[in-house]
């Protein structure tokens, strides 16, 4: 049928997908053929705006449709764009089916002698402007002199920042993982491996070989490939191809004629002594940067406080290491942890943990023990913050006043369910105005929220009454709001907690090593968690054998 109704012929190249358009009776209107993108045209490339290496790249997930033909039972109005529209709306996923990819524009060339393009213009296609009259021939490119007018269509609104991206987006991809690239700042000064290299080194300048800030960057590609322990970040350098290596900067042994990771002992050594603060210091710094690059500015950006016992890993005195971290709400990003003294207890942490964070405007949410006169103060005062606290029997007398006020005085209940774990967990938040005998550093107001937990037949099973108090105002935040940050506070112990338990065995890792080793393997948990969360990933101990599959993955990762 095209070689008798088009005059280029039924010829079409590359990955081409092939579709006939009939009326109810089964009578063929019009035919569409797509393929392969042409190699090169320069209207295209600036209106894309990508680079050589771009296109070469991604050139696949640009389709052309190099054959549109209306037979003569179809030469009725609007039938050309009516076919068109429809064609285009299900073609990328036609293309993932047949050719295990999508796409995302549509290209066209119309000769204007023979057509102006209008079923294209009424389709949504974009004039990009004219070819400079080449075409190939016997595999080179000849001067025809018939300029071409080409035309553009994005499938996606979303199209052109795709095709430019730094990574691959998952959408242009997809696999059982889905994992977003270029949400993070890996480039120039902010990147993650020039941070690393901030780290001060305190080995003996004698007999190093390998730079710090690629040991450490090799430990972090182990961390997200799921190693466990700094023997397993050894076996990982051991295997890593020449490839991923040259990526981290690995010293490149000319005698060898190849790239040399350092041996397990080397990166054991070099990671017992890190400054273990340093590093976490700057680790939560470039991770605070991120959470800030994605905030929305209208949101209050939300901290939550709260302390782990690495129970496996005992200090010279016998007890566990105690580490006291900050996590982003929402987002499930570590941005601060500090090693909570030996002699101390997580009170004293508080301020050091939010040292150098800039918390201008932000809500700072902790359990009872920090509810102290000194953190309000600090907060609010100092840090130009708002807190969130838990009252319970450490502050008697606050407690007492927060249940002595009137029930007439709580507002009106916001009730929310939530069904999960085999049961209903229905939560009532209510909040009202402080007594005058309440003289708690620049409260706002109380919150009390009140818990039921029930089976699946909404049988009672337990019920609990908390009270809070807040330095955020009623205009501020309703009683939603509040019962939102309150509920989001416990995912530093689901998203966390719970995540270097189970994903990297953390609580029965007997470490017994000298100096800051175990908070520093932690920071490295933090760090890879915290780079997959800000990727998208939901299911992280699926995502840890994504990457330990393939060497290339974390590397990646972490922009290199």
């Amino acid at each position: 049928m095209l070689d008798e109704h088009h005059w280029l012929g039924h010829h079409l190249f590359g990955e081409t997908m092939r579709y006939v358009a009939e009326l109810e009776d089964g009578t063929w209107v019009a035919l569409s053929g797509f393929g392969s993108a042409a190699l090169a045209c320069r209207a295209r490339e600036s209106f894309i705006g990508w680079s050589d290496a771009q296109r070469y790249r991604r050139l696949r997930y640009v389709t052309n449709q190099q054959r549109y033909c209306i037979l003569p039972a179809g030469r009725r109005r609007n039938l050309a764009s009516f076919v068109l529209a429809r064609t285009l709306r299900r073609l990328s996923g036609d293309y993932q089916a047949r050719w295990g990819h999508p796409v995302v524009m549509v290209e066209t060339f119309v000769d204007p002698a023979r057509h102006v393009g209008t079923c294209y213009a009424a389709s949504g296609f974009t004039p990009l402007g004219q070819t400079s009259g080449y075409g190939r021939r016997n595999g080179a490119w000849v001067h025809h002199g018939h300029a071409k007018m080409v035309f553009g269509r994005m499938l996606r609104r979303d199209a052109t920042r795709l095709l430019t991206a730094s990574f691959d987006h998952p959408a242009l991809a997809p696999t059982s993982v889905v994992l977003d690239l270029n949400a993070l700042d890996f480039d120039g000064r902010e990147g993650l491996v020039e941070c690393l290299s901030g780290v001060a080194d305190t080995r003996k300048r004698r007999g190093v070989r390998h730079d710090q800030a690629v040991v450490l960057a090799i430990a972090t590609c182990a961390t997200l490939a799921g190693a466990r322990g700094v023997a397993a970040i050894g076996e990982y350098a051991a295997d890593l191809p020449q490839e991923v290596l040259a990526r981290l900067g690995a010293r490149y042994q000319p005698t060898k004629g190849r790239y040399v990771a350092p041996h397990g002992r080397t990166i054991a050594r070099a990671l017992a002594r890190v400054e273990a603060d340093q590093l976490d210091t700057v680790v939560g710094s470039w991770l605070f940067d991120q959470v800030r690059r994605g905030h929305v500015a209208e949101e209050q950006l939300v901290l939550a406080l709260d302390g782990k016992a690495m129970r496996g890993a005992l200090r010279a005195d016998g007890k566990a290491v105690h580490l006291f971290a900050a996590m982003a709400q929402g987002t499930g990003v570590i941005v601060a942890q500090t090693q909570v003294d030996e002699k101390s207890n997580e009170i004293t942490a508080f301020a050091p943990v939010l040292k150098g964070l800039d918390l201008q405007g932000a809500l700072v949410t902790a359990d009872a023990m920090h509810t102290q006169v000194e953190h309000a103060r600090h907060l609010v005062e100092d840090r130009h913050a708002d807190y969130l606290f838990q009252v319970k029997a450490n502050q008697p007398n606050l407690l007492a006043a927060l249940r002595s006020i009137p029930e007439t005085d709580w507002s009106q209940e916001h009730t929310t369910t939530t069904r999960g774990h085999g049961r209903l967990d229905h939560r009532h938040v209510q909040v009202a105005a402080l007594p005058e005998s309440v003289t708690f550093p620049h409260a706002a107001q109380a919150i009390r929220v009140y818990r039921e937990r029930a089976d699946l037949t909404d049988s009672l099973i337990s019920d609990e009454t908390s009270y809070y108090i807040t330095s955020v105002t009623p205009e501020r935040a309703d009683p939603d709001r509040l019962g939102t940050h309150i509920r989001g506070h416990w995912g530093i112990e689901n998203k966390i907690h719970w995540v270097r338990d189970w994903a990297y065995d953390e609580d029965r890792h007997q470490l017994r090593a000298p100096g800051t080793l175990a908070q520093t393997l932690a920071t490295l948990r933090n760090l890879a968690i915290s780079i997959l969360r800000l990727q998208g990933a939901t299911n992280i101990t699926a995502t840890l054998r994504w990457i330990a599959r393939d060497p290339t993955r974390a590397v990646t990762l972490i922009g290199c």
